[in-house]
């Protein structure tokens, strides 16, 4: 049987049964995004602190404010983290960038999304994500916690802080 136009114009779903049924479901034709790579969910993103996701290993959180620089400049985002594992010589292929602004992030998040990187010989593309944590004050906190627990940090790894695009150490 045909379903009612409002049951169309409200994305409601009638199951398909032989018999008549009183359930309506409500499914969504197609699923809203909310992770920044996606055009859709880049434009409604309401965060300040991104993932970027499949970074080349040899990055260091210098190259990776080189990146951003080709998207930003270094006055909008002040924290930008880059870890390394412990038992090698390379990153853990993602890192943290926390911009000044809710609609900068967004802007830039979706900018990003799915551009090359520039030291990728495998092609590989930046893939970004809304951050569990938020905000230059909690992703130091959070980085100080684990630098307590391990024991302390070399000082290539440490995140960097940047206050008006000038580098400030992170511990100051």
């Amino acid at each position: 049987w045909l379903k009612p136009w409002w049951l169309q114009a409200l994305r409601w779903r009638v199951p398909d049964v032989g018999r008549a049924t009183s359930r309506v479901y409500l499914t969504p034709r197609s699923r809203p995004s909310y992770r920044a790579s996606s055009k859709k969910g880049a434009a409604v993103m309401a965060a300040t602190t991104i993932m970027l996701r499949c970074v080349p290993k040899r990055y260091t959180a210098w190259d990776l404010v080189s990146e951003l620089e080709r998207f930003a400049v270094r006055m909008l985002f002040d924290f930008v983290y880059v870890p390394w594992d412990k038992n090698s010589v390379t990153n853990m292929s993602y890192a943290f960038v926390n911009f000044c602004d809710r609609s900068v992030a967004s802007c830039v998040a979706e900018r990003m999304s799915g551009v090359p990187w520039l030291g990728s010989r495998s092609g590989q593309v930046i893939q970004t994500k809304v951050a569990h944590v938020q905000g230059l004050a909690l992703n130091l906190q959070r980085f100080r916690a684990q630098v307590a627990s391990k024991g302390g940090v070399v000082a290539a790894h440490a995140p960097l802080v940047f206050e008006r695009g000038v580098y400030v150490p992170w511990d100051a």
